[in-house]
């Protein structure tokens, strides 16, 4: 009967209404179904009795949540990921909480200070006050839950929630629909949801408190005082051995009863004197204030306040400031911090003078300053003075402006000048190496010769020709393509190798002038491999792959439509994978036996490589599948046309070994094998993010017509675009110790530079890519 009635209440219209404007009231944004809180209001008397209807029939199904990510403004850059219910959701949500929350603050213990009525950050760091000085609990334990609201055990949580309502049926099957409800991607890809609390719901909080109720109830009776704030916490004891014991016991409780780990911190327990942090205000000794490393979350905040995308008028940036400024006051003011607040405070002057100044200069904003604003302070000083520091702050931009006009108009003029040139040469580099790579893909199409011009024709009709001066190279792919000795010759006159390529982009054979690697480089090649020359140039290929990937990954990560959907939150998790892998990488020294380096080597680069791929996984839009990385036998479109590419980067990579005067059979961190070029393999492998997996991935994101045939064979236009897009990327230049090159012309460079390192007269450094 309980139960019953604790429906009823939950359904009441009266109920729905309060819950309407508890929504209303925070201007909530609205979910996966663009509905807005306004427009869910104009009809609310008809969304109200139809969320009634189809909860009691039981055919209510919530949206799933709409994924959106915002910034933790941490060390280590990650972004908290968002679950967003539409309006509709969140009112159900609303007005489940209006009738269970009060049932729960009857059991919730006063221990627990977040998102409950009348607690919060203030009230949980004054109990922790109390128990250092009042109750002498002077040593402290300070742990973080790993993931929690990701790692919530439905099942768990499920039967927690049903105990609150008695078992009422409809309420527990809503709860464990919003729980376990999908999340859509902002490029519209389904998730599916296996555990956690969505964070965004309006019930979340609730359910979070919830499920660890067990643990206030279990820390509580171990004779320390135990304080708790969502998924932080702090054990205070009388000794050290006390909060030592009852620390042990917690975290097994909370992998035993709940499933959950801590983010373990090897430096507790500390005594007062030795200073601990909770809640961003650190306690030592006497003193407290705020914790350093929240002073630098707070500026990275307040950048990211101001970042030139962010703003677009200065009424919004003082609306934004104002309400932050706001903000960390109630939160901080009680420790009456006014040297670190005069520190943000400057901070905050000197980022907004850096955007004003630059707003102005680009004539994104007037000159003029918009009256009526008052520039907010941490440290109050009325708002006649805000008044007046915005007026000053506005003539320091005019006045910085104003000198930057007459001091860098000749500097400008010059910039221009050398951007012009340099734009002009880079267009005539690039045309000239685009155009001088004659590739040929067309079944039937033959190259021959007339005159002082290549000609490419197809049934006697010329279709392409390019004069002989430009001829910089050429490809034959695929089938039914044919050539003339005419041809032939006069590429071994002009020193440009021919590449015979199959439909999956692998060489079949090339054909270069006489000569090739010399006796004595090949010698130094074959006795310096498994010596430290050698296994440091394995060591360097790999490093230079691994890091052109990882700064691939960042150039992505760094665009907000990446950011917030699925590639932004696997990247923000594997990003410390990444980075350690390649500090183990660079920091690995070389062993005494060699088989066993190159077998380490080996084994790091491809649990990165598989982490790499599982993130590009995520990257692509417009209904690209990509389940993995195949470098052999694909069948799918990414490897394929991945595939593809690497041949096109494999020829270069092999004529540059070749006129080096290399043994292209001799490498360093590929195993021999029979007729195989191993140092080609070697040496390709630092160039492939930049020559081609980023060429490959715009395509794909941009929708580009990417077909493959009936066959599973890349189609002949596609084959097409992609030899474009790689030859285009060889032509660019780049920067490259210090010189403007071309791609192309940094790979030679490194075939000289393995020669010269085998050689004692340079150590290789692997080519790194700038995004």
């Amino acid at each position: 009967m309980i139960a019953e009635n604790l429906l009823e209440q939950f359904l009441s219209t009266s109920n729905f209404l309060t819950a309407y404007r508890r929504i209303a009231s925070k201007k909530a944004a609205g979910g996966l179904d663009g509905i807005t809180v306004e427009e869910f209001g104009h009809r609310l008397d008809q969304h109200i009795t139809k969320l009634q209807k189809d909860i009691r029939e039981r055919r209510y199904i919530p949206q799933p949540a709409a994924v959106t990510y915002i910034p933790k403004f941490n060390e280590e850059n990650e972004w908290r990921e968002l679950g967003l219910p539409s309006v509709a959701d969140k009112v159900v949500q609303a007005a489940m909480l209006e009738v269970v929350e009060p049932l729960a603050e009857k059991m919730f213990l006063d221990c627990s200070y977040a998102y409950r009525p009348g607690t919060g950050h203030y009230k949980a760091i004054r109990r922790v006050e109390n128990s250092l000085n009042n109750r002498k609990k002077t040593w402290v334990v300070q742990r973080d839950i790993d993931n929690f609201f990701d790692t919530v055990d439905h099942n768990r949580l499920m039967e927690q929630f049903s105990a609150l309502v008695q078992g009422e049926p409809t309420m527990v099957e809503l709860v464990a629909l919003w729980c376990r409800m999908g999340l859509v991607e902002k490029n519209g890809r389904w998730r599916n949801v296996q555990a956690g609390i969505r964070q965004g719901g309006v019930i979340s909080p609730l359910l979070a408190n919830l499920y660890l109720h067990p643990l206030d109830v279990f820390a509580t009776k171990l004779g320390v005082d135990w304080i708790r704030y969502a998924d932080d916490y702090v054990i205070l004891g009388e000794s050290q051995e006390e909060v030592v014991s009852s620390d042990v016991q917690i975290v097994e409780f909370l992998k035993d009863s709940l499933g959950l780990m801590l983010n373990r911190d090897e430096s507790s327990p500390k005594h007062i004197d030795e200073g601990f942090t909770f809640l961003g205000v650190r306690f030592c000794g006497k003193e407290r204030a705020i914790d350093t490393k929240k002073i630098k979350k707070m500026k990275k905040k307040i950048r990211w306040l101001l970042a030139q995308k962010m703003v677009k008028t200065p009424e919004e940036v003082i609306s934004k400031l104002t309400n932050q400024v706001e903000s960390w006051q109630r939160y901080y003011s009680f420790l009456n911090p006014t040297r670190q607040f005069s520190e943000i405070d400057c901070f905050i002057e000197k980022e907004f003078l850096t955007l004003a100044t630059s707003k102005i200069q680009t004539g994104k904003w007037d000159r003029i300053p918009p009256q009526g604003l008052s520039f907010p302070s941490l440290i109050a000083d009325g708002k006649r003075d805000g008044f007046k520091k915005w007026e000053g702050l506005w003539a320091q931009a005019i006045k910085t402006v104003e000198t930057d006009d007459v001091n860098h108009d000749t500097a400008r003029i010059n910039h221009s000048v050398e951007k012009k040139i340099s734009r002009k040469r880079q267009k005539c580099r690039k045309e000239s190496g685009e155009s001088g790579n004659l590739i040929v893909t067309t079944p039937g199409h033959f190259v021959g010769k007339r005159g002082e011009r290549i000609v490419v024709m197809s049934k006697q009709r010329i279709v392409s020709e390019l004069p002989v001066v430009r001829l910089s190279g050429l490809t034959l792919s695929g089938r039914g393509v044919s050539i003339s000795g005419d041809v032939v010759e006069l590429c071994m006159k002009k020193d440009v190798y021919i590449h015979f390529v199959d439909n999956l982009g692998k060489i079949i054979a090339v054909v270069g002038p006489p000569g090739g690697s010399s006796g004595e480089v090949s010698l130094l090649q074959i006795t310096e491999r498994d010596k430290e020359k050698g296994l440091t140039l394995a060591k360097m290929f790999i490093l230079g792959k691994v890091k052109n990937q990882f700064a691939l990954l960042k150039y992505y990560f760094k665009y907000p439509l990446n950011r917030e959907n699925g590639f932004g939150k696997i990247f923000v998790e594997r990003r410390q994978f990444l980075s350690d892998g390649i500090e183990k990488i660079k920091n690995a020294t070389v062993l005494s036996d060699p088989e066993t380096f190159r077998q380490q080597m080996m084994g790091w680069e491809g649990a990165f490589g598989a982490a790499y791929w599982e993130i590009v996984g995520h990257l692509f839009r417009n209904g690209v599948q990509f389940s993995g990385r195949v470098r052999h036998g694909a069948t799918d479109l990414v490897n394929s046309a991945l595939n593809y590419g690497y041949g096109i980067l494999y020829g270069d990579c092999l004529n540059a070994v070749i006129r080096t005067g290399l043994n292209p059979m001799a490498g360093f961190l590929h195993s021999y094998q029979t007729g195989k070029p191993t140092l080609i393999y070697d040496l390709i492998e630092e160039f492939r993010p930049f020559a081609v997996d980023r060429g490959i991935f715009t395509m794909l994101n941009r929708g580009e017509r990417l077909e493959q045939g009936d066959d599973g064979m890349l189609a002949t236009e596609t084959r097409k675009k992609i030899s474009k897009s790689v030859i285009s990327r060889l032509s660019n230049e780049v920067w490259f110790h210090g010189r403007r090159l071309t791609l192309r012309e940094v790979i030679q460079e490194q075939a000289y530079n393995i020669k010269r390192h085998l050689s004692d007269k340079a150590q290789y450094h692997p080519f790194l890519g700038r995004w």
